[in-house]
């Protein structure tokens, strides 16, 4: 059985940790934000079936984020834990954002194991997904022909260039709020190598038009990495492998097993290098980069993310920066957003950083008239600080 993929949503890590550590033995993937923002990232990111989040959160409550999903991911069950809420946040809860269930804090593990196996039932019950799948299912060709690129620097700390960037896939369509639905629909459909295929083709026309230096990271779904025509002679990237980094996550392991040897093999055959992404986020972090053997790691955001203020987290970061080095690897810090995190990481020994604070993502047009000459320094401690 698939694993369900839980997120919840507090500002106080102690609480999410404990809860991660309560539903260890659930059948469920856990994942962690700190706040709305963070958690809209990984929703636009991931895909997600529950959202459990605290109400009491500075700038913006539980309640108001709790809406914004029920705008943007209807299909994602909402549970709201709050040690007080008053009868205007409970309106709000249950009117505006639809909330399945309220929790009162501290929730014993068996209760809140429940309240979600609950909302799974649930959700699986309505008829309302599998309505808009269905329009899904008549919007997906056309949506292939609304995709764009968002690019987003990653610099250099010893110099504060960008040294590279990732190029993710945004899509414009009606049927599709954001880029997850789309690959959620491409996963259901088994279609992920066209999506995969579109954006490598978008991809390969604006390779021409970057530095000649920077480094190009790509992701790759885990289930595409099988497909042949999209890594050999066939591929929209072929010519274009030496500059490219190609991102896979320990998901990877679980779609392809022994046989991501021989793809792996083949890329760096053809020049490209190996980046494992988002290091710290899965139970098989470890695992994977013993696997793979990449050529960088990505350090994720739920690492990253207050490392100048937790001893904890800087200590694992530290000892994953040092291993890696070891090992061999370049390390990449996802998800910086603060001048204090991003000082930190440096003295860490990163060797790259990537987040809001060094620049976000953004059309290849925002980089200036000659995109090819645009590689002037960001996210120092000057740039950065007057951001």
């Amino acid at each position: 059985m698939q694993e369900a993929v839980v997120l919840l949503v507090d500002d106080e890590a102690l609480v999410t940790e404990g809860l991660e550590r309560a539903l260890f033995a659930e059948p469920f993937r856990i994942l962690s934000a700190s706040s709305a923002r963070e958690a809209l990232r990984i929703l636009a990111r991931e895909h997600v079936d529950v959202i459990v989040s605290d109400e009491q959160m500075p700038l913006v409550s539980g309640s108001e984020l709790l809406c914004e999903v029920r705008r943007r991911y209807p299909e994602i069950q909402r549970i709201m834990l709050t040690g007080r809420a008053s009868l205007a946040t409970t309106i709000r809860a249950i009117n505006d954002a639809a909330v399945f269930r309220f929790l009162q804090k501290p929730c014993a593990t068996p209760e809140m194991a429940a309240t979600i196996h609950a909302a799974l039932d649930a959700r699986g019950a309505r008829g309302v997904v599998a309505v808009r799948r269905d329009v899904r299912d008549d919007a997906f060709d056309d949506a292939l022909g609304a995709l764009s690129l968002a690019l987003q620097p990653i610099v250099r700390c010893t110099t504060w260039e960008r040294a590279a960037v990732e190029v993710l896939a945004r899509v414009h369509h009606d049927a599709f709020p954001s880029i997850l639905p789309l690959l959620e629909t491409a996963e259901r459909l088994r279609r992920m190598p066209d999506l995969e295929r579109a954006i490598f083709q978008q991809i390969a026309g604006i390779l021409p038009r970057l530095p000649a230096g920077l480094e190009v990271f790509v992701n790759a779904h885990p289930s595409s990495l099988a497909v042949e025509a999209l890594w050999d002679e066939r591929s929209p990237l072929a010519a274009w492998f030496p500059r490219l980094t190609i991102e896979v996550t320990e998901r990877a392991m679980v779609h392809e097993g022994a046989g991501l040897d021989g793809v792996l093999a083949h890329l760096r055959a053809r020049g490209a290098r190996i980046a494992l992404d988002d290091l710290g986020a899965g139970s098989s972090g470890l695992a994977a980069l013993g696997a793979i053997r990449p050529d960088v790691v990505k350090l994720d955001m739920s690492l990253v993310r207050g490392v100048d203020t937790s001893s904890a987290r800087r200590e694992i970061v530290s000892s994953l920066i040092r291993l890696s080095h070891r090992l061999g690897m370049r390390v990449v810090a996802e998800g910086i957003e603060t001048p204090g995190e991003r000082d930190e990481l440096v003295s860490l020994g990163c060797d790259l950083l990537q987040g809001y604070l060094m620049g976000r993502p953004a059309p290849l047009e925002a980089w200036g008239a000659d995109p090819r000459r645009d590689n002037r320094p960001v996210g120092g401690a000057d740039a950065a600080d007057a951001a």
